[in-house]
C-alpha cells in the first residue's frame, strides 16, 4: 500500500500574457573531484541551466560520476546563487550558489539521496562564455560522503524570448532557431567481451527516454537525451547524453543523421567503470511537416568499463521553431504564445514496500515542467529524485 503526499516549495507561474521580453540562460558544465570514504577518489561532472533575474539565478541541475568505481550515480535537483562583477572595469564575475538535490546509486554510501553542493568561485568573462574556478563541498548530509574540493567551471549564455504574467517588452532584432523534441526507444546489443559488475556476461537490454536538438550553423546541430532501462535484466541503470550531429538531406523527405556524442551513464550492474560514455550513431529519418520518425543504429562505449555494444534506436520527433533576441535580425510582428509552468517541491511516500525490506517512508524531490495543449489538456514531464528514506 502506498499513500502521496505532495508539497509545493518553488512555483514559476505560466508565460501567458504580456509582450515577449528577454530572458538569459546560462549552461554550465562543472568537474572535481570528490573524496570518499576509504580515502577512494570519485570524478564527478555537473550539469546546470539557469534562467537570470537580476543578479539572482535558478534551473535545474544534474550531477554524476565520471572517474572511478561509481558509474551510474545520479543527482538531479535545483541550483540558485547570485552573481555580481565585483570590479566593473574588469571582465571578472564573482559566484556564490547552493544546489539542492536527490539521487544516488552504484551502491555509493549516499545515505537517503539527499545532496547538498554549495559553491563560491570567480569566473573570466569571455563574451558569452565564462571560464571559472570554485571552491565547493559536495554532502550527503544522511549519508558519509562529505568532501571540500576545488572545481572548474564552462558556461554558455543564451538569450531568449518569453511572455512572463506580469507584462514587460521587447522591442529589438530577433531570429527564428530550430529545434525539436522526440521520444526514443534504444536495443543495447553488448558485444561478447562485455560484463557486468559481478563478472557475468553482459546481457541486452531496452531503453526508453527522450531527447532534443537544436539547430546550429548550416546542416550541424547539437542534442541532448535521458534514458532509462524499460526492459531487460539490468534494471537501473540510466544515461545521459549530449553532442553534436550532422544533417544531410537524401532524397525527399528522407535525411540522413549522424550524432556522436559523450555522457555519464551506469546503474543496473552494467560495467560502466567510473560512469563516463560515448556514443556515435547513423539514422535514417523521414519528416512530414513538422513531424519526423527514424531508425539508426550505432554503438555505446565505456571507456573506463567493459560496456561495448551496438545500439539499434527508433526516435519519433516533433520539430518546432523559437524567436530568440539577435543582433542584425528581423522585427518579430507575428508569434504564438506557448504556455509553461514550471516548479519544484516534495513528495512524500507513506508505507511504502521496499525489496527484502519492511514498509516505510520515502521523500522525493520533485522538479516538473507543464506545456499547456488547448482545451483544457495539458503534457507534463516530471522527475523525482529521492532525497530521503526511512
Amino acid at each position: 500500500m502506498k499513500a502521496k503526499l505532495a508539497a509545493a516549495l518553488l512555483t514559476a507561474g505560466p508565460m501567458l500574457a504580456g509582450d515577449p521580453q528577454s530572458l538569459t540562460l546560462r549552461t554550465t558544465l562543472r568537474a572535481e573531484s570528490v573524496r570518499l570514504p576509504g580515502n577512494e577518489s570519485m570524478g564527478l561532472i555537473g550539469l546546470s541551466t539557469t534562467a537570470q533575474f537580476g543578479g539572482f539565478y535558478l534551473g535545474p541541475g544534474l550531477y554524476g560520476a565520471a572517474r572511478g568505481e561509481r558509474g551510474g550515480l545520479f543527482t538531479f535537483g535545483v541550483e540558485g546563487g547570485y552573481r555580481a562583477r565585483p570590479f566593473p572595469s574588469l571582465p571578472l564575475e564573482a559566484d556564490a550558489g547552493l544546489f539542492i538535490g536527490g539521487g544516488g546509486g552504484a551502491a555509493a554510501p549516499q545515505g537517503g539521496g539527499l545532496m547538498l553542493r554549495p559553491h563560491a568561485g570567480l569566473a573570466l568573462a569571455l563574451g558569452r562564455f565564462r571560464l571559472g574556478a570554485e571552491l565547493s563541498e559536495v554532502r550527503f548530509p544522511n549519508g558519509d560522503i562529505s568532501s571540500t574540493e576545488a572545481a572548474i567551471s564552462l558556461a554558455f549564455t543564451a538569450d531568449r524570448l518569453w511572455a512572463p504574467e506580469w507584462g514587460g517588452g521587447f522591442t529589438g532584432a530577433s531570429r527564428w532557431e530550430g529545434r525539436s523534441f522526440a521520444v526514443d526507444a534504444m536495443k543495447v546489443e553488448p558485444f561478447a567481451s562485455a560484463r557486468t559488475r559481478s563478472g557475468t556476461s553482459q546481457p541486452g537490454f531496452d531503453l526508453a527516454g527522450f531527447s532534443f536538438t537544436s539547430n546550429l550553423a548550416g546542416p550541424f546541430f547539437r542534442f541532448a537525451s535521458a534514458s532509462g532501462a524499460a526492459r531487460g535484466d539490468s534494471p537501473g541503470y540510466a544515461q545521459a547524453l549530449g553532442g553534436l550531429g550532422l544533417r544531410a538531406m537524401l532524397l525527399g523527405p528522407l535525411d540522413l543523421e549522424l550524432r556522436a556524442g559523450a555522457g555519464l551513464g551506469g546503474g543496473g550492474d552494467v560495467d560502466t567503470g567510473g560512469g563516463f560514455l560515448l556514443s556515435g550513431e547513423a539514422a535514417l529519418a523521414a519528416h512530414w511537416r513538422s513531424w519526423q520518425a527514424s531508425a539508426g543504429v550505432g554503438l555505446l562505449q565505456a571507456p573506463g568499463g567493459s560496456l561495448k555494444s551496438r545500439t539499434y534506436s527508433i526516435r519519433v520527433t516533433r520539430r518546432f521553431a523559437i524567436p530568440t533576441p539577435w543582433p542584425g535580425g528581423g522585427t518579430l510582428d507575428a508569434f504564438d504564445l506557448a504556455a509553461w509552468r514550471v516548479g519544484s517541491g516534495l513528495v512524500v511516500y507513506r508505507k511504502t514496500q521496499r525489496q527484502g525490506g519492511a514498509a516505510g517512508t520515502m521523500q522525493m524531490m520533485t522538479l516538473r515542467a507543464d506545456r499547456d495543449l488547448n482545451r483544457g489538456f495539458y503534457l507534463s514531464a516530471e522527475g523525482e529524485p529521492q532525497a530521503r528514506c526511512r
